[in-house]
């Protein structure tokens, strides 16, 4: 079974998509290589990055407080430090999210911004637990 987290506005088009993930373990932490897939208006771009398990737990833990209105924003930052999404509840139904791409340089990036209903959180974090269990 494929597996990824979708990312879709409001409209329901897929702005960001997490795929193509790669566990492996060593001595120190559970590293995770997954394809950051963007398709923003007229740009697109597909790269891949570094994480950890963890990362992606913290976001599905972060996720399930967003939804419960526990938690008004929360940042998803990988150990990787290339890629950033920060998600706002910004009224009953929506969540902007500022997402920063950086290169491996650190020398440019791309930000977007977009928003997408809370009302697909259970399905990005049963996605989460397709990947990661629970």
């Amino acid at each position: 079974m494929y597996k990824n987290i979708l990312f879709k506005s409001t409209d329901g088009h897929e702005i960001i998509s997490f795929s193509n993930f790669k566990l492996s373990y060593d001595s120190d932490y559970k590293r995770v290589v997954y394809q950051v897939t963007i398709d923003f208006d007229f740009f697109k771009a597909n790269t891949f990055l570094d994480g950890e398990e963890f990362d992606f737990i913290n976001m599905k833990q972060s996720l399930k407080k967003l939804y419960l209105k526990e938690w008004e924003s929360f940042i998803f930052n990988p150990i990787g430090e290339q890629f950033n999404m920060k998600f706002t509840l910004d009224n009953e139904e929506k969540i902007k999210i500022h997402s920063v791409l950086y290169n491996l340089m650190f020398t440019g990036k791309l930000e977007i911004d977009f928003f997408l209903n809370r009302k697909i959180l259970p399905e990005l974090i049963k996605n989460i637990d397709d990947i990661f269990g629970d």
